[in-house]
């Protein structure tokens, strides 16, 4: 009986400290094998959020800035976190993408100005 409750408390312990153990592959009955389970849970989400956000990041490197993380395949809290990442890094993609946009304007505008001046002289010779 101790043995579990070390286990469980071990396990606790290190996602308390932000350390992601792997999952608890002892075999339990009842209430030990509840608590195993949620901890198991609570483990796969915290490493499939991680994972999402590594798999997200390598997209966006290689281009694929249109990635984001799928908020379907969490819950509760887990699915709060990964929308709230998704927004954050969407809103700064939407900010780099405005600015984009200005520079091509601005590009086009000094290019026509540029144009315009030329035809202008040229048509004055």
């Amino acid at each position: 009986m101790i043995g579990p409750l070390n286990v469980a408390a071990d396990y606790v312990d290190k996602i308390s400290k932000g350390n992601i153990p792997s999952k608890i592959t002892d075999t339990y009955n009842g209430d030990f094998n509840t608590i195993k389970n949620n901890l198991n849970t609570c483990i796969g989400s915290l490493l499939g959020i991680i994972e999402s956000m590594n798999d997200m990041s390598k997209q966006h490197e290689l281009g694929d800035i249109d990635v984001k993380i799928d908020v379907s395949k969490f819950q509760g809290a887990y699915q709060e976190m990964v929308t709230g990442i998704n927004k954050m890094v969407f809103d700064h993609i939407s900010v780099k993408k405005e600015q984009w946009e200005f520079l091509k304007n601005l590009e086009k505008e000094i290019l026509r100005q540029i144009l315009i001046s030329y035809l202008a002289k040229s048509f004055h010779q």
